[in-house]
């Protein structure tokens, strides 16, 4: 047996399990600080290198300096749209996959038949674009086009240009509102940031729209730098943080377009706010990766995924077999429900954990092992319920915020609950792109899906979301959870992997999974073999398997 082997927990005449065989499921920042040098750390050039004062556009490009319409003065009361912002609570319309197709599907190709429930391009790149990013706005993308301040940070989808204070002179009040920082100097008053603009006006806060969602959301960020500062971490700076008296610099101001440009396409697809932070000394780039909700795939692996016998309606599955198990916990059609059938027809061979769904829609852990491999089927619309049902939790996607956040040197950036999460509560999917196994690649950003594929894996290293953050801890309080999960029968079956909450996580606490079996964890811990884990829990094995 290889070591590799030796990682993984084994159940006898089951498939593959969940996570990668040849390296954790996730990032693993926290250990080996220069692997993700290139991803984790930005651009190569560092950021204190950046230009204090942004150089002007060259000459040769168009300059808008009064745009018309724009006559109010900046002082008044500001306008905020804030349909930009609006949470689209039905997922169902929204595309199941992206798929990579260079030429139009023609007839009979096997696409067209899931051609409605896809997002079809013909390459990956045009998601790096800020069009593609800016989609949703409409000053993100005048100040791209028109602004004269050059943003130094070579970010995938974020704009290059803003709006500088120069072309301050007509334009202000009717703008989308980006952030607000309150200002320590007089605190009833907000420091107030345009979307695709670089300077900041202040607003006393009952000048504000009541129920502002900008105002709301300010006020999340400030609660979840509380709860850092009472705990400790970071203490100074988590305090300075609640508050903006200054125009930003450009390193604020990259973190703070990657909050809101990610967050715009969160928003879109009905899920929760994300914040970027740098709470330590050290300038540090942010993560530099193309932000995406769903998976990515190409027309071949797509056609790969729906041959597999997972794909077929139930009614298809039940075929000459005898129907033993009826019902699905959770489930608000509990006697229609053919989610635990399904389990039976594809996995009943297998030792494999079920995971059930409680009635208030979170996971029952109450059987729950980490080295055990164990599956979530949630409902369809072979099961008579509604979008609202409780087993459809990865279906409505994760809700509630997220914090990406600096954790220094050893560990670089995770990710931190802006919200109490519950045990058995989604924190968030993880996406990618779904390929092919490469056993010269570095998996440090892989995921397995060995359970659904054993060929296939989930990729996060350039494209992907924030479950590509958290780090690994020997005493967790998340897992990857392998989920089949369609809305329709007729839907694709995409395998999609969710990370959830294994035990009530507090606000401000570091999210964080096992990527390795307690045997494997052990074993490197007696033979102080592999590389040094630096989790600084109380349960601690010191070592790490690689």
């Amino acid at each position: 047996m290889s070591s590799s082997d030796q990682n993984q927990p084994s159940t006898s005449n089951a498939p593959p399990p969940r996570r990668s065989q040849r390296k954790p499921a996730a990032p693993l920042r926290s250990f080996t600080p220069n692997e993700h040098q290139k991803n984790e750390r930005g651009a190569e050039t560092s950021a204190n290198s950046l230009p204090s004062v942004f150089p002007p556009r060259r000459s040769e490009r168009n300059v808008q300096k009064n745009i018309p319409g724009r006559e109010n003065d900046h002082h008044q009361r500001p306008t905020i749209d804030e349909s930009v912002l609006d949470v689209d609570s039905n997922r169902n319309t929204k595309p199941v996959a992206i798929v990579i197709h260079s030429v139009l599907p023609s007839s009979g190709d096997n696409l067209l038949e899931y051609a409605d429930r896809l997002k079809i391009i013909k390459n990956i790149s045009v998601l790096k674009t800020p069009d593609e990013t800016m989609r949703f706005i409409t000053e993100g993308q005048k100040g791209h086009v028109h602004g004269l301040a050059r943003v130094n940070q070579p970010y995938p989808g974020l704009p290059a240009y803003k709006f500088a204070p120069s072309q301050d002179t007509k334009q202000a009040g009717l703008y989308q509102i980006q952030a607000m920082y309150r200002k320590y100097t007089f605190q009833s008053t907000w420091m107030v940031m345009y979307e695709g603009w670089i300077k900041a006006y202040p607003f006393l806060e009952d000048s504000l729209t009541d129920g502002c969602e900008s105002l709301r959301v300010a006020k999340e960020r400030i609660k979840f730098l509380k709860a850092l500062e009472e705990s400790g971490i970071d203490q100074r700076a988590a305090k300075n943080r609640q508050f903006f008296d200054s125009n930003p610099d450009d390193h604020f101001l990259t973190f703070e377009d990657l909050s809101y440009y990610h967050s715009l396409i969160q928003r879109d697809d009905g899920l929760g706010y994300i914040r970027y932070l740098n709470l330590k000394k050290d300038i540090v780039p942010a993560p530099v990766y193309t932000f995406t909700t769903r998976l990515i795939m190409t027309s071949e692996i797509f056609r790969q995924v729906i041959r597999n016998k997972a794909n077929k309606p139930i009614d298809k599955l039940r075929k000459g077999k005898a129907n033993k198990n009826t019902g699905g916990g959770g489930c608000e059609n509990k006697e229609q429900c053919v989610c635990n059938e399904r389990f039976d027809l594809l996995f009943n061979e297998y030792e494999l954990l079920n995971l059930q769904t409680k009635s208030g829609g979170f996971l029952d852990m109450t059987h729950f092992e980490d080295d055990k491999a164990r599956i979530l089927i949630e409902c369809s619309d072979a099961c008579g319920c509604t979008s609202a049902c409780p087993r459809r939790q990865l279906q409505r996607g994760g809700r509630k915020s997220l914090v990406v956040n600096y954790e220094g040197n050893d560990k670089m950036f995770g990710l931190r609950a802006a919200d109490e999460f519950k045990s058995g509560e989604l924190i968030t999917e993880y996406t990618g792109v779904l390929k092919r196994i490469d056993q010269n690649s570095d998996s440090s950003y892989e995921a397995d899906i060995g359970l659904f594929d054993k060929g296939l894996t989930i990729d996060s290293s350039e494209y992907g979301n924030v479950g590509r953050f958290p780090s690994h801890s020997c005493s967790p309080n998340a897992a990857l959870i392998l989920v089949y999960s369609r809305q329709y029968e007729s839907d694709p079956m995409i395998p999609r992997i969710g990370f959830y909450a294994i035990r009530d996580i507090p606000l401000g606490a570091e999210i964080c999974p096992s990527y390795y079996s307690k045997a494997a964890l052990e074993d490197a811990r007696d033979k102080r073999s592999g590389i040094r884990c630096g989790c600084h829990t109380q349960e601690c094995y010191g070592w790490l398997p690689i």
